[in-house]
């Protein structure tokens, strides 16, 4: 379908172009100016914003309902009521799950999100039905660790191997030093071979602290030891990380995750630090069991204005750099071409209502709680528009 949204204001690249027209043909943008044509869906923009979806590049969404199960919880106690909750959840609920997180994300402008889970062949299908786009990463660990069905790797290596969609990217997800051996993280690495390989990497001050006593390295000295951190490699969380680990990193995606760290008390990633080294750093919500939320809006206030406090310095977290992490960092990290508004680009976008960021500028997307999201589309085709989900996506909610 070709949509014409006429008279919008159109962020890109951190800039505002006002009252002007967005033409979508097929799945790309094919046009920002003066634009006089027909199309099959014209749009009024006049009080709307259009700027690039936004892309959660960690989510558990097999754990969408156990959201609000784990509340208040240690970080050890939280593991162990999930893995609990993971030996008990079959292929009905993930399906149902995964159905109710993309809806919510969708609904508060996501347009790409990247899994970490078991049986992501679900969530695949599942995100085919609703016609989302994302990466799925199959979690890897140590047979005698997992509550999968069978040997991870084979699990994974399965998948891998499965049909290929527009809309669908395959990678390999490790658990954590915790629960992978040196030859379970070398084998994932092996499959990874032509993806991306994703991974918890230092995501709690007892994890970094009990493996040194253990095994005498930190968690990412480790890894970087076994020659897994390159430019395919995204590290999530990565709180309580050396000088030498943030160099180490220079040349990956880190994925910073506010909310969840800060809810289970895990600590606070070196974010500033790690874009001074030139990590892509991007930002994601991870589950709703820790979270309690997909809204990547609200983990990009809080990482906005997290780091500001704890460096006492107003100007080391812009938004700016927060919208980038937000968008166009996490469609880098797994090859997409989108993440910004431009002629060629695919076409997920949203449109943000400016009623409801009053008086509105670019900033107020990262540092106001208001933003109403009008419309989300996603490979050109809109899934939501006006506070109503597209048909395909009703049918499964």
């Amino acid at each position: 379908m070709d949509i014409l949204i006429e008279h919008v204001d159109v962020l890109k690249e951190g800039r505002l172009i006002r009252d002007t027209d967005l033409l979508i043909e097929g799945n790309r943008i094919r046009g920002i100016g003066n634009i006089k044509c027909e199309a099959e869906e014209k749009i009024e923009g006049k009080d709307l914003v259009a700027m690039p979806g936004l892309v959660n590049m960690h989510t558990h969404l097999g754990l969408t309902l156990a959201k609000g199960l784990f509340d208040d919880l240690s970080f050890e106690d939280f593991l162990r009521q999930t893995e609990d909750f993971d030996r008990r959840n079959t292929r009905e609920m993930i399906y149902k799950s995964a159905v109710t997180g993309m809806a919510e994300m969708v609904a508060i402008g996501t347009t790409c999100f990247l899994d970490f889970y078991y049986d992501e062949d679900i969530v695949e299908r599942a995100a085919e039905t609703l016609g989302m786009r994302c990466a799925l990463a199959w979690a890897v660990l140590d047979e005698d660790k997992t509550t999968q069905r069978g040997s991870p790797i084979k699990n994974c290596e399965f998948f891998l191997r499965g049909k290929r969609s527009t809309l669908v990217t395959k990678g390999v997800a490790l658990q954590g030093v915790y629960a992978c051996s040196d030859e379970t993280m070398l084998k994932a690495k092996d499959l990874a071979s032509e993806t991306f390989l994703t991974m918890h990497l230092n995501e709690s001050q007892g994890e970094v602290y009990s493996f040194f006593k253990e095994r005498g390295k930190r968690p990412a000295e480790l890894v970087f030891s076994l020659g897994i951190m390159d430019e395919n490699f995204i590290a999530v969380h990565c709180i309580f990380l050396t000088k030498r680990e943030i160099e180490a990193l220079r040349n990956s995606t880190v994925v910073h995750c506010p909310s969840s760290n800060l809810k289970l008390a895990n600590g606070i990633a070196p974010i500033p630090e790690l874009l001074e080294a030139g990590a892509n750093v991007a930002l994601g919500t991870d589950s709703a069991a820790t979270n309690n939320s997909l809204n990547m809006f609200a983990d990009m206030r809080l990482a906005a204005l997290l780091h500001k406090s704890t460096h006492w310095d107003p100007s080391i977290m812009g938004h700016e750099a927060c919208l980038r992490m937000a968008t166009e960092n996490g469609a880098r990290a797994l090859g997409i071409d989108s993440g910004a508004i431009e002629e060629g680009k695919l076409a997920d976008l949203i449109l943000v209502d400016k009623r409801s960021i009053y008086p509105f500028t670019p900033s107020n997307l990262v540092y106001c709680t208001t933003q109403r999201v009008d419309t989300t589309i996603i490979n050109g085709e809109m899934l939501y528009r006006g506070g109503r989900f597209s048909e395909r996506i009703r049918k499964e909610l």
